[in-house]
């Protein structure tokens, strides 16, 4: 449980940007060995309620954030391959009305599934080549959904409730190298990495 109160105000006059939130968090996670298939399993499930009160978010709003997720480990000779999935939720209740899309809404919900695959083999002594596949998934926030204020004289920050989540996905190749002279030993790492984004979300300058 997490409490935060900001009080903003310059020589005792109110700022308009004072804001106040709880957030109760919870993640629970089991995990499981099993030694006769060299198999780890992991499951678990983590949950989040904000309960936001600001002038700069556009009155009350709430938040909610649930996930389930399992990831399988598994050993065989001199290759590790990992396989995850979770499954992402995230609604957020606006006291005031938003129009998005021509509609006027005070709730926003989304729901999508994500997945991860790694694998890691030992081709020599101390060297090591890897490979990952993953997707990310992320719902907007409230500051970026509903955030209103002047940042200094004549620069403002808008709201934009219309945001569609962002998601992408990246991959990695790589090998690494165990080195060793005398008695100084290290490795060499070389990777390859590949990123792709769908709405991402990020502040930006322009002018309306």
């Amino acid at each position: 449980y997490l409490k935060v109160t900001n009080n903003n105000s310059t020589n005792n006059v109110d700022a308009g940007q004072d804001n106040e939130s709880e957030t109760y968090f919870s993640d629970y996670q089991w995990q499981k060995n099993l030694e006769k298939y060299n198999l780890t399993a992991t499951l678990g499930t983590t949950n989040e309620m904000v309960y936001a009160r600001s002038d700069l978010f556009s009155g009350n709003n709430s938040k909610t954030n649930n996930s389930l997720y399992a990831q399988f480990d598994k050993k065989q000779g001199k290759l590790n391959i990992s396989l995850g999935a979770r499954y992402e939720y995230f609604s957020i209740d606006s006291e005031k009305d938003h129009v998005m899309d021509g509609d006027t809404i005070n709730h926003i919900d989304a729901g999508k599934p994500v997945f991860r695959t790694g694998l890691n083999y030992q081709v020599a002594e101390y060297t090591y080549i890897r490979s990952s596949w993953g997707q990310g998934y992320r719902f907007p926030s409230m500051a970026e959904l509903f955030i209103s204020t002047e940042v200094a004289r004549g620069i403002w920050v808008y709201p934009n409730p219309s945001l569609k989540p962002e998601n992408g996905w990246s991959a990695e190749l790589g090998i690494k190298q165990g080195v060793k002279i005398r008695n100084w030993m290290g490795y060499l790492d070389l990777a390859g990495f590949l990123m792709q984004y769908d709405d991402m979300m990020e502040f930006s300058f322009g002018k309306w």
